[in-house]
């Protein structure tokens, strides 16, 4: 597995960075590690408390993927799927989540074929929960306009004519 290159501002190797330019580097990779053991523990905790599908051990797989991809760890493609595999729900934004980071993965090392294949189904996900969003603020939108009486109509007519002018 290729890892990430971390570049200095525009350099590729730190060997040609200026000093500033190193610590910098360094600092965000000190960063990633303290990230890497926080999620960790999260994920310890979180283990004990929830199901093994539930939506927060899948967003702990899918965001240690990431960071261990990061930081050049042979194991963050087994935790970015370890996430999908854990899903309950595999149409759920977790998932999704699973999906679009797989994606950016196999972008990363070139295989842009899975990539593309993670993105199709991350962007399905997302297709899905929004047009269950709009469905739901429609649903609220009819049923609250139902219920109001012409006072209460006016009324938030008035209103929101005004609550443009400042």
């Amino acid at each position: 597995m290729a890892s990430c290159n971390f570049s200095c501002y525009g350099h590729t190797s730190p060997t040609t960075c200026s000093s500033q330019e190193k610590t910098k580097t360094e600092k965000f990779v000190n960063d990633l590690e303290e990230a890497r053991k926080n999620i960790l523990e999260c994920l310890n905790i979180r283990e004990r408390i929830y199901p093994q599908t539930h939506n927060y051990i899948v967003y702990c797989y899918s965001n240690l993927g990431c960071i261990l991809h990061h930081i050049g760890s042979e194991e963050a493609l087994k935790y970015l799927k370890r996430g999908i595999e854990v899903a309950g729900d595999k149409t759920s934004p977790a998932c999704g989540e699973c999906y679009e980071n797989l994606a950016k993965y196999y972008s990363s090392i070139g295989n842009e074929l899975e990539a593309h294949n993670y993105l199709e189904l991350a962007k399905s996900i997302k297709s899905r929960i929004s047009q269950k969003v709009a469905e739901v603020d429609e649903n609220k939108t009819y049923k609250n306009k139902k219920k109001k009486n012409k006072k209460e109509k006016y009324c938030i007519f008035v209103a929101s004519d005004y609550s443009s002018v400042k």
